[in-house]
C-alpha cells in the first residue's frame, strides 16, 4: 500500500478529490437529464403528435372531398339529369 501512495502522489487529499468528482458528476448529470428531457419532448412527443394531426387533417379533407364527389355522382348522370339513389344501385343476379 505504501508503494501505491508514492506512485500516485497528489496535491489534494481524498476528501477533496471525492468532492470534486461528485461536483463534476452532478454537473454532467444535469446536462444529461436536460438533454434527455428535451430529446424526449421533441422526438417522442412533439414530432409524432404534429405528424398525426397533419395526417388526420388530410384524411378529413379527403373524406369530405370524396363525400362531395359521391353526392355529385349520385345526383347527376351525364346528360340524364338528376337520378334517384334506387336507380343507381345495381341489382344482384342470383
Amino acid at each position: 500500500m505504501l508503494f501505491l501512495q508514492h506512485l500516485y502522489m497528489m496535491p489534494y487529499d481524498v476528501k477533496t478529490m471525492m468532492t470534486m468528482l461528485i461536483l463534476q458528476v452532478i454537473r454532467h448529470e444535469n446536462v444529461y437529464f436536460n438533454t434527455y428531457y428535451w430529446f424526449r419532448v421533441v422526438c417522442i412527443h412533439l414530432i409524432p403528435c404534429t405528424t398525426l394531426v397533419a395526417v388526420n387533417a388530410a384524411l378529413v379533407n379527403a373524406m369530405r372531398r370524396a363525400s362531395r364527389r359521391r353526392r355529385q355522382l349520385l345526383s347527376y348522370a351525364v346528360g340524364a339529369g338528376p337520378r334517384r339513389r334506387s336507380e343507381c344501385r345495381t341489382q344482384g343476379t342470383g
